[in-house]
């Protein structure tokens, strides 16, 4: 009996034995499945972001406020060549509506694209900001991310190539009761400006600015006696044409043309008016035995200078004899180019241009920021008939910036990094790129060659364990 009972004994205590063991082994077990289900609690990254309004400044700089800005949409792309300028599927996780000021997007786990994503944030009324983020694997971004829709606070749309021309006669100055044409090409108050090249066609009717371009017809006295207005939807980067005609003048006599351009559209606070004029001198129908000279399409590249930007300014110009029978002989025309600052003349320059030519071009820079008017002045040469010469004269306002005039994204906003509030504090922000090196050691992408290194030290340490209670076990036998 008494070696039953011993038996009983010893099977109970190696039992116990084999149940520790199994404990021991169940421990780093039981580590192990708690670091996957975290590192699986979210099977995509999560990104917050929150919108506050900012305001571009006159260089084009980002001045952001503590304001938030609500009811926002985002829009995703999967970026298939460098700065997104071409693009892949649309993202789900990346397109959605925020709730309130802040918006939760899910990046995939796999990058799909070593290019990132090209997202957008907007809403009516606001320059939109767009990124370009590379995040991808499991985990959720505990930090929330500030992004800024903006308005800027003053803006100009420049106005261009001016045409004014007799429809009856084209190459004739304008006389008593022809019909007049007057043309130019008007542009965006707004640049993209990056960092992203694709402008996604859901932003198509959000990316234009709301700009009026007004004719007026002054006589002599400066009495205006026409006046009409266009409205104009141009898109970021680009110009729209703009047509006006006008019956005719009843009386010979100078007169001038202006065309005004007026930005009205929410995303600019301020606008800037900006003007390109004609003066003619309107004579006799039919008039013979007379010069002169006719100066349009004046115009400068860029057409949103600044500071010290080499500008290249051109024009077209034509002068003409008209004989007692008609007949339009080619002539030479003095050509006379002044610069204005608050109409002081600080530059004045003659080109004596050939009739072999109909087009002439010139460089300039401002050293200094402001609106300059650059004055074209053109006369025939020689001066031949028995009536006077005929002159013209054209204008163009020029706004020279120290900046950027960013619109889109970041910028136009140029900004390549997005900004993150220091302690929440608004106006103090550190510049970093986002993307997912800075916390690749919290999480396990699987499916990527990516390989965390806490997973890698975690892995080491269950072997060990596990050899570790082998050991034990072998010596316990």
């Amino acid at each position: 009996m008494e070696e039953e009972k011993v038996g009983v004994e010893e099977m109970a205590l190696g039992g116990l034995e084999e149940i520790k063991m199994n404990k021991l082994f169940l421990i780093p077990l039981f580590l192990f499945a708690v670091f996957l289900s975290l590192s699986f609690v979210s099977a995509e990254v999560e990104v917050t972001y929150k919108a506050f309004y900012a305001e571009l400044g006159e260089n084009g700089e980002v001045i952001p406020t503590n304001n938030e800005v609500f009811d926002f949409d985002t829009l995703g792309y999967v970026c298939t060549s460098a700065s997104c300028v071409t693009v892949g599927d649309q993202v789900d996780g990346l397109t959605r509506a925020s709730t309130g000021s802040e918006v939760t997007l899910s990046y995939p786990t796999t990058l799909q694209n070593a290019n990132g994503y090209g997202v957008w944030f907007y809403k009516p009324g606001y320059i939109h900001w767009e990124q370009n983020p590379n995040w991808y694997g499991t985990h959720v971004v505990e930090d929330v991310i500030y992004i800024y829709l903006l308005k800027k606070q003053e803006g100009w749309a420049p106005i261009i190539n001016m045409n004014v021309v007799n429809e009856i006669n084209p190459n004739l100055p304008i006389e008593i009761g022809a019909d007049v044409g007057i043309d130019a090409d008007t542009y965006s108050a707004l640049e993209n400006a990056g960092p992203l090249e694709y402008n996604p066609s859901e932003l198509d009717d959000l990316n234009v600015v709301h700009t009026e371009v007004t004719l007026e017809i002054s006589d002599s006295s400066g009495n205006v006696i026409e006046r009409k207005t266009e409205i104009l939807d141009i898109p970021y980067s680009d110009f729209l044409p703009v047509s006006f005609s006008y019956d005719g003048f009843g009386d010979v006599g100078e007169y001038t043309i202006d065309l005004f351009t007026d930005v009205d559209d929410d995303k600019i606070l301020e606008s800037v008016r900006q003007n390109a004029q004609t003066e003619i001198v309107v004579i006799l129908e039919g008039l013979r035995d007379y010069s002169f000279n006719l100066i349009n399409n004046l115009a400068l590249n860029p057409v949103l200078p600044e500071v010290n930007e080499i500008i290249t300014f051109g024009f077209n110009y034509n002068s003409y004899y008209v004989d007692e029978f008609g007949t339009s002989t080619p002539l030479d025309s003095d050509v006379n180019v002044r610069i204005f600052d608050n109409d002081v003349e600080i530059s004045s320059i003659d080109y004596d241009l050939s009739s072999s030519n109909d087009f002439f071009e010139f460089t300039d820079s401002f050293s200094n920021p402001g609106t300059y008017r650059v004055v074209v002045t053109g006369s025939p040469s020689p001066v031949a008939g028995s009536n006077p010469p005929l002159t013209s004269t054209q204008e163009i306002s020029v706004l020279v910036s120290r900046g950027s005039n960013g619109g889109g994204g970041s910028g136009t906003n140029s900004i390549d990094e997005f900004i993150i509030f220091n302690d929440e504090v608004p106006g103090k922000f550190v510049p970093v790129v986002e993307h997912d090196d800075s916390i690749l050691k919290l999480y396990v992408n699987f499916g990527d060659e990516e390989r965390s290194s806490l997973f890698l030290w975690l892995l080491l340490l269950f072997l060990l364990l596990i050899l570790l209670l082998i050991i034990i076990g072998f010596r316990r036998g």
